[in-house]
C-alpha cells in the first residue's frame, strides 16, 4: 500500500516536470528567434566581407541550398548556385543552419601537418634507423 502511494507521487512529479518544461521551452525558443536571426545576419555579413565564399544553407523546412552569397538586403540575402546559375532569395528568419562549404581551417592544418609528418618519417626514417 505504501509503495503504491510513493509511486503515484513520483509519477505526478514527473508529469508536472514534463508538462511545465515543454511549455517553457517553446517560449524560450520564441524569445531566442530574433537573436538567432541577428546571428545569421552577422555570419552572412562576415562571409561576404572576405572573398566570395561558397556556403551551405539549411532552411527550417528542411530544404538545403548550396552556392555563393550574391546579394544582401536588410531582411534577405541571395544565394546563387554555381552549377545552374539559379538565384534563391532567402529570408534570415528561414535559415536553420548556415555554414561555409568546404574544409575548415583546422582540418586543413591537420591534413597538412599529417602530410609533413609523413614526409619527414619517409625521408628521415631510414637514416635514423640505420644508426
Amino acid at each position: 500500500m505504501r509503495y503504491q502511494s510513493c509511486e503515484a507521487v513520483v509519477l505526478g512529479a514527473f508529469l508536472a516536470l514534463v508538462l511545465s518544461s515543454g511549455s517553457g521551452l517553446s517560449a524560450q525558443e520564441k524569445r531566442n528567434q530574433p537573436a538567432a536571426t541577428q546571428d545569421v545576419k552577422a555570419r552572412v555579413d562576415k562571409f561576404v566581407a572576405g572573398k566570395p565564399t561558397r556556403v551551405t544553407v539549411r532552411l527550417h523546412d528542411g530544404e538545403k541550398l548550396k552556392g555563393h552569397i550574391s546579394a544582401i538586403d536588410d531582411d534577405t540575402f541571395s544565394i546563387t548556385n554555381r552549377n545552374t546559375g539559379q538565384q534563391f532569395t532567402v529570408s534570415y528568419e528561414e535559415v536553420a543552419k548556415l555554414k561555409r562549404a568546404g574544409l575548415s581551417t583546422g582540418l586543413k592544418i591537420a591534413i597538412w601537418s599529417g602530410v609533413a609528418c609523413g614526409a619527414f618519417w619517409f625521408i628521415m626514417g631510414p637514416i635514423l634507423m640505420g644508426r
